[in-house]
């Protein structure tokens, strides 16, 4: 899940245009430990 998540960062970000944040919303049928994934990703980008 961390490549997807990379992947995923990589995309959208290019030239600053995608911002993490506290205000996006993850829906409620998300497994945990992609949740988790997704959050290490963004800690050591």
């Amino acid at each position: 899940m961390k490549q997807v998540a990379r992947e995923t960062m990589e995309i959208l970000g290019k030239g600053g245009g995608y911002i993490a944040a506290p205000t996006h919303s993850i829906p409620g049928d998300v497994p945990p430990e992609n949740v988790v994934a997704m959050i290490e990703v963004f800690q050591n980008q």
